[in-house]
C-alpha cells in the first residue's frame, strides 16, 4: 500500500507503512496543493484509493476576480483572454495608491487570495471593520495557489476590504471558507 500525505508543511510518503520519503518546508510552504496519481506506460493496476478529508476547514466556492461580488476601487487594470495556466484566464492588477483596493461579502469561517505575484506588495486586510493585518507580505506562489489566507472568522457573514499598501497586486480569484458540520 502507497499512502501519501500534507499537512501544514510536511510531506510524507509511505510504502506498507514503511516512510519511504519525509519533507518539512521550512522557506515557502504553500497553503494547498494537489497530488497526481499516474502511471507510465507498463500496465499497472490500482486497486483502491482512499482519500480523507480536511476535518478544519474546506473552500466552499471560489469566484473569479472579475466576478460582480467583487468591487473595485482605485488603480486597478482587469486583464482578459490569457493562458490556462490561471482561473478564467483573467487577472486583476492594483497598483499601490490611497484608494486602490478591493471589497467582498462572504459567509463563513475565512478566504483565500489565489494569484501569482509578478511584483512585490503589501496588503491591508480588513474585516467587518476590523484592521487584521496592515501591511501583509503575499506568498510567492505559482497559477491558481493561495497567496494570502485568513482563517479563524466566525461562520457568518462578513465584509472584507483589501488595501494595496505597497507595490503591485495581482489578484486572480478568490475561495470562501467555512467548517464542516
Amino acid at each position: 500500500m502507497i499512502a501519501l500525505g500534507a499537512k501544514g508543511n510536511h510531506l510524507q510518503a509511505k510504502i506498507d507503512d514503511h516512510s519511504v520519503f519525509e519533507y518539512v518546508d521550512l522557506l515557502n510552504a504553500h497553503y494547498s496543493g494537489r497530488i497526481k496519481l499516474g502511471t507510465g506506460y507498463y500496465k499497472t493496476e490500482i486497486l483502491d484509493v482512499l482519500v480523507k478529508k480536511n476535518d478544519k476547514v474546506v473552500q466552499y466556492q471560489r469566484i473569479d476576480d472579475l466576478d460582480d461580488q467583487i468591487k473595485y476601487h482605485g488603480d486597478w487594470n482587469h486583464v482578459c483572454g490569457l493562458e490556462n495556466t490561471i482561473w478564467n484566464r483573467t487577472l486583476s492588477y492594483g497598483s499601490s495608491g490611497k484608494y486602490t483596493r478591493f471589497e467582498f461579502d462572504f459567509r463563513g469561517s475565512g478566504f483565500y487570495l489565489f494569484g501569482k505575484q509578478r511584483f512585490e506588495s503589501r496588503l491591508s486586510i480588513t474585516v467587518d471593520g476590523q484592521l487584521i493585518n496592515g501591511s501583509l507580505l503575499p506568498q510567492t506562489v505559482p497559477d491558481k495557489t493561495e497567496n494570502v489566507m485568513l482563517k479563524g472568522l466566525t461562520n457568518v457573514n462578513h465584509h472584507v476590504s483589501v488595501g494595496i499598501v505597497e507595490g503591485t497586486y495581482t489578484l486572480d480569484a478568490i475561495g470562501f471558507l467555512k467548517r464542516p458540520r
